[in-house]
């Protein structure tokens, strides 16, 4: 599948009801990446199952921001969801999310945080320590 089908596609069909629009939250370029990583990752493209999988990223970052909020939060969840955009699209997957992020500053300590945790990053400019308690926690659960 060519990436202007794919853009168009992404533009018009929604599977779901709280499907993205993706030109508003990440980069031509970066959409390009995703595409590329998905297509290497997997073995057959399926454009929905795309759409659901980029759609984890907009979901990490509404658990971030309920997080942010001190709303009750699933960190296994969380901690799943994060797994899997790697899986499906490698680093090309943190690419996106940090660039989400740019419209929200104010939960960057909280991913740094977790790719902290999940040994994705070896030191961080920032924790956020009551993040930290709730993911050691789940490991004694």
């Amino acid at each position: 599948m060519s990436l202007n089908l794919l853009t168009r596609h992404l533009r018009t069909h929604r599977p779901m009801a709280n499907i993205i629009r993706t030109n508003d939250v990440i980069s031509e370029l970066t959409r390009q990446r995703l595409v590329e990583s998905y297509q290497y990752n997997m073995r057959f493209f399926n454009k929905d199952e795309f759409i659901v999988d980029v759609n984890r990223i907009v979901r990490i970052v509404r658990l971030c921001s309920k997080i942010h909020d001190g709303l009750d939060v699933n960190y296994r969840l969380l901690l799943n969801e994060l797994q899997i955009i790697d899986n499906v699209f490698g680093d090309s997957a943190f690419y996106a999310l940090f660039e989400y992020l740019e419209d929200h500053e104010e939960l960057i300590h909280i991913v740094y945080t977790l790719l902290f945790y999940t040994n994705r990053i070896s030191e961080t400019p920032v924790i956020n320590e009551f993040v930290l308690n709730q993911l050691k926690a789940l490991e004694t659960k």
